[in-house]
């Protein structure tokens, strides 16, 4: 009888990890300088992050080894790490934002493993919806090289490398560099410029959004690929945004609707 117990345990352990999702989602961003240096940043789902520090899940502060090439992001105490741990609960939205980098040699070599965007073991959104079909790099030289015109981004599903040439355009360079998860129910990205009007454009005081289906969300980004504002939970159809206290300079903004369709677009700030 016990071991039936045991054996009916088992089972329900087994089948509960195969429908609710393993306790741990790994997915790495590995870079590769010129001179054959690497080093690599971290996103993980796992079902014991919180919203602060979780030094047990790797995102306690790592110090920069000035000697060679490091990667590094930001944690919530604005220590340098090479993960970033998020909760089950996030999913589908998430993201590695400014990944910045010190004592490289050009080109870079980016590579990541595709299988991981449609993995099992990733959390669940609905019993269909348990994958990532949206992922992409973010900065001006990936905006600019995009291998997926209609996303206008660089598609991260489409290959499992890129190549980062030496690349400068005013003050900016290759990094900082961002990395966006999405699962988007409409499995695209659209540019919005022809769908939700903003104006004016560019501009320097007020921003308008005005949208025939109600907004969700909306992260302003600058050249630095940080997040320079956002507003959650708005749902409105439109919006008046005070940029005055904004630097001049050309922004991104992302709009997510409230059918969780993502629109991006251009803005410059005078």
């Amino acid at each position: 009888m016990k071991k039936i117990y045991v054996l009916i345990t088992f089972l329900i352990n087994l089948f509960s990890g195969m429908t609710y999702g393993q306790s741990q989602w790994r997915f790495h961003v590995a870079f590769e300088d010129g001179t054959g240096q690497r080093d690599t940043v971290w996103l993980i789902y796992d079902s014991s992050a919180t919203s602060g520090v979780d030094t047990s899940l790797g995102e306690g502060h790592t110090p920069l080894d000035h000697s060679r090439f490091n990667v590094w992001l930001f944690n919530q105490a604005s220590d340098t790490t090479k993960t970033k741990a998020i909760s089950f609960s996030a999913f589908p939205n998430h993201e590695l934002i400014s990944i910045d980098a010190i004592n490289f040699t050009y080109p870079l070599i980016i590579r990541w493993d595709t299988s991981l965007f449609r993995s099992p073991i990733l959390p669940i959104d609905t019993p269909s919806n348990r994958f990532i079909n949206v992922a992409e790099i973010v900065n001006d030289y990936f905006w600019s090289i995009n291998n997926d015109p209609p996303l206008q981004a660089y598609n991260m599903l489409m290959t499992d490398s890129v190549l980062a040439p030496q690349f400068n355009f005013g003050s900016r360079s290759q990094f900082p560099m961002s990395v966006l998860f999405w699962n988007n129910a409409l499995n695209t990205i659209e540019e919005a410029d022809t769908f939700i009007r903003v104006f004016p454009n560019p501009g320097s005081y007020i921003l308008i959004l005005d949208s025939p289906t109600p907004i969700q969300n909306i992260y302003i980004i600058n050249s630095s690929n940080s997040i320079a504002s956002s507003y959650k939970k708005v749902y409105r159809n439109s919006i008046e945004i005070n940029v005055n206290e904004l630097p001049s300079g050309l922004y991104t903004i992302y709009i997510q609707l409230a059918s969780n369709m993502i629109k991006r677009l251009k803005y410059i700030k005078y």
